[in-house]
């Protein structure tokens, strides 16, 4: 008898362990947080209205829309003493009708214990269309962050810099056009300063010449 009392406590002491069923399964469980630089990317394939945004809230995202976070397309790797401390890109591409998008892990420093090494890593956007690279202009990518005006051995701000990307046909002159939308900051704080340009990629002809889904 005491034998089977102590293999029932035995047995009831494990099953206390166990822990409770995942959060992922409770209806009231919240949304995870936003982490920094998280991009939110839309896209309708029959009139190639494209966004792309960092993500602002910790809302769920809207029909149609894809959370894109910055730490999924990155890795990193160890250094001498096999503790993780170097940051490498890895790249991932969404399409939206003729528009390619190259989406890079990036970060400000590689070596995450070097100068600019602990700010957070970002998305790096390559817009691709018809073979040619229509963004940026300049340079290998459009970082996705916010940016910090006057911050030692960082690339300059705002150029390259963006927060939204929004891809859309004019109604008028029947042209497709991306807004490119950047805001910044001073470095250690400061006033914030957005601007925004648009540039066509696309004419009438283009747009009808391309199959409807």
């Amino acid at each position: 008898m005491i034998s089977a009392l102590k293999s029932l406590l035995a047995t009831a002491l494990v099953l206390s362990s166990i822990p409770a069923k995942a959060e992922a399964d409770d209806p009231t469980a919240t949304d995870p947080p936003v982490s920094e630089n998280q991009l939110i990317y839309k896209c309708d394939p029959a009139t190639f209205a494209l966004t792309l945004k960092i993500r602002e809230s910790d809302a769920s995202p809207e029909p149609g829309e894809t959370i894109i976070d910055p730490a999924d397309l990155t890795y990193i790797a160890p250094n001498w003493v096999n503790e993780g401390q170097y940051v490498l890109p890895l790249i991932r591409y969404e399409q939206c009708g003729p528009i390619t998008l190259q989406l890079k892990g990036d970060f400000y420093n590689s070596n995450t214990e070097g100068e600019a090494g602990a700010y957070p890593p970002y998305v790096g956007v390559r817009l691709v269309l018809f073979g040619y690279t229509r963004l940026p202009t300049t340079g290998d990518s459009l970082k996705m962050t916010r940016c910090e005006r006057g911050l030692p051995r960082a690339p300059d701000c705002p150029e390259g810099f963006a927060v939204s990307l929004e891809g859309h046909l004019d109604p008028q002159t029947k042209n497709y056009s991306m807004t490119v939308r950047t805001e910044s900051t001073e470095w250690l704080g400061g006033d914030i300063r957005a601007s925004s340009r648009t540039i066509q990629l696309l004419d009438w002809e283009d747009f009808e010449r391309w199959p409807k889904r």
